[in-house]
């Protein structure tokens, strides 16, 4: 797309304003997931923010954001964190009600939406497959989450029939690896007031499942469990 004059100040503003806003939508997003700053990510946002112009100008802009995923794939120490982290950016799209009337200023802002969403699918795939899955209503949720995104990015008329393909390739080699995992199902178990070493003992004739109970039910003190309690089906 080559702009001229007006046109093009109008772009390079609108599209400095995106990378501003995807910076501060990551930034939020690291406080959410990891309740921390990160260093290394906001050194990277730094250098972008100075530079943004400059990347726009000489249409770097797809690299730069390639960049930036990977340096906010990294504040993840778990594959299970940085799944969350690509989560906090699912939908993340721009307000183009605003911009409908120029045909220039709408395309540049719908490819810039386009490039985020395509690198933070690719990366939630990955992160995703590496995940240890507790129970099959855990990778459900995952696999319900994944498939909305992705639906949504697949049929954007923007992109290319060379990603689309990558795209599904990826999605099908993650859910050969989701449904090759062997998972049980949870269910619900009533009792009354006892420990979660007890109770583990009970339905699995070992103790070592008291943390599992623990977990599922954030259960704030382990020797009194009573009620419905979720916890792994034993068939």
């Amino acid at each position: 797309m080559i702009l001229t004059g007006l046109n093009k100040n109008l772009v390079i503003l609108e599209l400095k304003e995106q990378f501003e806003f995807l910076i501060d939508s990551m930034e939020s997003a690291i406080k959410r997931v990891v309740n921390d700053n990160n260093s290394d990510f906001s050194k990277k946002a730094d250098e972008v923010r100075d530079d943004i112009v400059t990347i726009i100008s000489n249409n770097t802009i797809g690299e730069s954001i390639a960049e930036l995923f990977d340096v906010y794939n990294l504040v993840g120490e778990t594959a299970r964190i940085r799944y969350l982290l690509s989560k906090e950016l699912f939908s993340l799209v721009s307000d183009k009600t605003l911009i409908e009337s120029n045909v220039d200023l709408k395309e540049a802002i719908s490819i810039f939406d386009l490039t985020v969403q395509i690198n933070n699918i690719f990366l939630a795939y990955l992160n995703a497959i590496d995940i240890s899955f507790s129970n099959l209503q855990d990778l459900n949720t995952v696999i319900e989450e994944l498939e909305a995104e992705c639906n949504k990015i697949i049929v954007d008329a923007d992109l290319d029939s060379d990603t689309r393909v990558s795209l599904v390739d990826t999605r099908t080699g993650s859910m050969s690896i989701f449904s090759s995992l062997d998972l049980k199902s949870l269910t619900t178990f009533n009792t009354a007031i006892t420990s979660s070493r007890a109770l583990s003992y009970r339905l699995y004739g070992t103790t070592e499942n008291s943390d599992q109970i623990v977990d599922l039910n954030k259960a704030n003190n382990t020797a009194f469990i009573e009620g419905d309690v979720t916890i792994l089906r034993t068939d």
